[in-house]
């Protein structure tokens, strides 16, 4: 086995990465700043000045195995540690690091699962008595075959949407993809869809935002006029639901519904997870435009609905009645947000 030296000397005008990188190493490893100590190969000193790391370098051989307690108790230390730093520890390449956790322990790496809000007690509680309302609601809609209701929301879609991956053959250079920054070319759709269709959608001009008078007069009238066409509807016989952006709380909006054949399903603050729109149409949309650029908003729009019409109509059932045991879930797990690896 070899060793590699490495060593790092700052004085008082060293650059703030250089000491970042020395401090998280030294954090990871639980070390004091003069504090000296080897680690399976890893040898750091540090003091005010100087700081060396000693790398052990394998030089070939059997297959490695044996390390799977080692690192179980730096895993377990710090969980957060990345391969990349278990690998320095242990003087093994990231594959071999990679196999040792695979096979000698029980660790898996994963992203953390996002949450829209900390939810308090109260908030759990409001989940709650929300959901228990909605679930008599969803049972008559259900009868329906979700028919009758709409549920719907404001998304912006880019005119240029890139792919996050592909396969490329070994020793090819890797493909780039350009962030979406906030002058990105894009435009705003509202959108509706019921248990069987899509129900409507609207695009404003490029770069034009919502307000509560464009939301009733470009959405919610032409919406109420095309429902007409296909059903005779009473005041408050249609099913509607949205979150709860302000230009959907409006008195604007709020006055126009009491005179409409609308009635409003309630949405509790801070929840994506029982919203149809982000759980199932934003992301099935947006996942169909990936690779496809777009020069003119009306080719986008009309391939937003050429997407949306070949999807099958039972997977917008299927998505209302996922709707259903969300709110279900939420009852039963005391007003936490909806897990599927928990269901």
């Amino acid at each position: 086995m070899q060793s590699l030296v490495v060593i790092v000397i700052w004085r008082g005008d060293y650059g703030y990465k250089q000491r970042g990188r020395i401090s998280r190493l030294c954090y990871l490893l639980s070390l004091q700043q003069t504090a000296e100590m080897q680690v399976n190969g890893l040898f750091l000193q540090n003091d005010r000045d100087v700081c060396q790391i000693r790398l052990a370098i394998p030089t070939g051989g059997s297959k490695i195995t044996g390390s799977g307690p080692q690192v179980t108790e730096i895993i377990f230390t710090v969980p957060q540690i990345s391969v990349k730093i278990l690998s320095l520890v242990f003087g093994h390449d990231k594959n071999t690091t990679h196999r040792i956790i695979s096979d000698e322990t029980d660790f898996i790496q994963v992203a953390l699962r996002w949450v829209s809000h900390k939810l308090k007690e109260s908030h759990k509680k409001k989940h709650v008595d929300y959901a228990k309302s909605m679930i008599s609601e969803q049972a008559l809609a259900e009868k329906f075959l979700f028919r009758r209701i709409a549920t719907g929301d404001e998304t912006w879609i880019c005119m240029d949407n890139y792919y996050h991956q592909q396969q490329i053959h070994q020793g090819e250079s890797r493909p780039v993809r350009y962030r979406k920054v906030i002058d990105s070319p894009k435009v705003m759709y509202a959108i509706f869809f019921s248990g069987e269709s899509l129900v409507f959608l609207h695009q404003l001009p490029v770069e034009q935002h919502m307000n509560s008078e464009i939301f009733i007069n470009q959405v919610l009238q032409p919406l109420q006029t095309n429902l007409f066409l296909h059903q005779p509807l009473l005041k408050g016989d249609y099913g509607i639901h949205y979150d709860n952006a302000p230009i959907h709380n409006s008195y604007l909006t709020k006055q126009f519904l009491e005179n409409s054949i609308f009635r409003r399903f309630a949405h509790l603050p801070y929840s994506p997870d029982i919203s149809p729109c982000d759980f199932y149409l934003f992301g099935t949309l947006k996942t169909q435009l990936k690779g496809k650029h777009f020069t003119d908003p009306q080719k986008l729009t009309e391939e937003t609905v050429k997407i949306w019409n070949e999807i099958p109509p039972i997977r917008h059932l299927n998505a209302m009645k996922s709707w259903t045991t969300r709110l279900e879930y939420v009852i039963d797990h005391e007003g936490k947000y909806y897990n599927k690896s928990n269901n």
